[in-house]
């Protein structure tokens, strides 16, 4: 079946972007907590420390703080421009999908996730990564009996 990924802006991405990364990067969640350590390891001592601590950590610090804040805002960015207006084919009896712009990748309906009746969070592997990408399905991109028919799909896995 074939479907075209049809967003109105980023800003409807972001739920999505924010489901996607609590559920299926949890990795995210220790580099979080990491940076927030360091940042606060940073901001008690760094008076003790200044001949150690260097003007070049504060990019290290402004990485951390986009890191912890704006992470999924980032992702739901990326994910507009790049999937925008691109068509896709999903082959549920060979469980991938063709993006044109990444190739045929294997769909993951383990971590894959229904929202509700009209909205999928559909998990790819990328093939020699440890990533995954999420793409936001609704019945916008596709008619409603294909939609049902991967719902279907990814909750029988």
């Amino acid at each position: 079946m074939k479907i075209k990924l049809v967003y109105k802006n980023f800003k409807e991405l972001i739920p999505f972007s924010k489901l996607f990364f609590d559920s299926c990067l949890p990795f995210l969640k220790v580099v979080k907590i990491l940076c927030f350590i360091y940042l606060i390891f940073h901001i008690l001592f760094s008076s003790y420390f200044s001949r150690v601590m260097k003007d070049s950590n504060f990019i290290f610090i402004f990485v951390c703080l986009i890191i912890i804040v704006m992470a999924h805002y980032l992702y739901a960015i990326v994910s507009f421009k790049k999937y925008n207006d691109k068509s896709a084919i999903i082959n549920l009896n060979e469980n991938n999908i063709d993006l044109q712009s990444k190739g045929i990748l294997e769909i993951n309906r383990k971590k894959s996730i229904v929202i509700n009746e009209h909205e999928l969070v559909l998990v790819l592997n990328v093939k020699k990564s440890f990533l995954n990408i999420g793409l936001y399905i609704t019945d916008q991109c596709c008619n409603e009996e294909d939609l049902r028919q991967i719902i279907t799909y990814v909750k029988n896995g």
